[in-house]
């Protein structure tokens, strides 16, 4: 049933009762509950992050259902397996990391002389604003 025939059909429910006296297992039978479905569930999963997950998944795992076969001592065998085995290859390649020159512009003007100021200001103050003698986190008891 479509969201339309659920107000269709509580609207006529509520025209044929009487406004004094609620009907609330009339409203209960009309409650809309979302199923996913098979084509909904494959177009969000194509919408995850998932596929280095699921190389490594796809690479490691006939090995691992290969010891798991074998059963004696498989949880030693494979944490072994997965300490030894690379994954060069299989995974994709990084990306390069960018390098950007400083770009000056007025927002990065304004900032670089406020922080400037502010630094000369603090550090300028009497006594300290900042001082660390000045700061207590705890106390230490009598001294």
């Amino acid at each position: 049933s479509s969201p339309a025939d659920v107000v269709s059909a509580e609207s006529s429910s509520s025209s044929s009762s009487s406004s004094s006296d609620p009907q609330p297992s009339a409203v209960a039978e009309n409650v809309v509950t979302w199923t996913p479905t098979e084509e909904w569930l494959k177009a969000w999963k194509q919408q995850l992050p998932i596929s280095t997950a699921m190389r490594l998944i796809g690479a490691v795992s006939p090995e691992i259902s290969a010891i798991v076969q074998k059963g004696d001592n498989a949880q030693q065998q494979i944490l072994d397996y997965l300490k030894n085995t690379t994954l060069v290859g299989v995974l994709p390649v990084p990306h390069p990391i960018l390098i950007r020159r400083f770009q000056q512009n007025q927002a990065t003007i304004v900032w670089l002389h406020r922080y400037l100021w502010s630094v000369i200001i603090v550090r300028n103050r009497s006594p300290p604003l900042f001082g660390g003698q000045f700061i207590r986190l705890f106390d230490n008891g009598p001294q």
